[in-house]
């Protein structure tokens, strides 16, 4: 009866020890969950187009812009300038996405910590780096171009990968991100630049209607035009 009562005892004290076990496989996966889910929670993006044409001003040529649902659509017009829908907030570090789809026939790209010189002529000029839309066989999309300064800083002639990546007539994603002086782009998750640059620390973004040599319209698009602030840059 003893010896029954026993192992009576010590089989209920193993079944209570395997159910106080801890899962760490479980454990562990939840808790990067919790994790992942307070990050993402933390990061405050901006929608650069809901608050539509109001937080933009226009400058240069006589391009035109429409909002339309969420899409923001630049048209081409001839014998004109490029032409900028700009933000009217300056930002200094952050990252921005936006998709963009184009014309093949239209080259177009989106101003970065861009600013506004006057030229000889008292006209205005907008400056500064550009993420390139470039629909061309060259396909050059994401790199980086300084609009009316010292063009190419970094160009994909190398990174066929990039250029590759680039979807003719389908809605492209892009991204950009400027902590102090390092610039970094990617197009449909690929990397397309990786370089450093001091020449501007802050700006405006711009949406660029390139001027045509032709009579008819042709149209460039973007959506999710989204952006987040990094207050304290360069130190992460």
């Amino acid at each position: 009866m003893k010896t029954r009562t026993l192992t009576l005892f010590s089989m209920l004290l193993l079944v209570a020890c395997q159910n106080n076990s801890p899962v760490p496989d479980q454990g562990d996966a939840a808790t990067d969950k919790v994790a992942d889910a307070t990050k993402a929670a933390d990061v405050v993006w901006e929608d650069l187009f809901e608050a539509g044409p109001g937080a933009f001003v226009k400058r240069g040529g006589a391009g035109e812009y429409e909002f339309q649902d969420g899409v923001l659509i630049g048209k081409s017009r001839p014998k004109t300038q490029n032409t900028f829908l700009c933000t009217k907030k300056r930002y200094r570090d952050f990252e921005m996405v936006y998709d963009f789809k184009v014309d093949p026939r239209l080259n177009s790209g989106v101003q970065f910590r861009s600013n506004i010189k006057i030229l000889k002529n008292g006209r205005e000029r907008v400056w500064g780096y550009q993420c390139e839309i470039d629909p061309s066989p060259r396909s050059y999309s994401a790199g980086v171009y300084e609009e009316a300064g010292r063009g190419w800083l970094s160009h994909l002639k190398d990174n066929k990968k990039a250029r590759d990546a680039f979807k003719q007539g389908s809605w492209n994603h892009v991204r950009i991100r400027a902590v102090g002086s390092h610039i970094q782009t990617w197009i449909n998750g690929v990397k397309a630049t990786d370089f450093e640059d001091e020449q501007t620390a802050e700006g405006f973004f711009g949406f660029q209607v390139h001027k045509v040599p032709f009579k008819e319209e042709a149209l460039v698009q973007w959506r999710k035009a989204r952006v987040r602030e990094i207050a304290d840059g360069p130190q992460k």
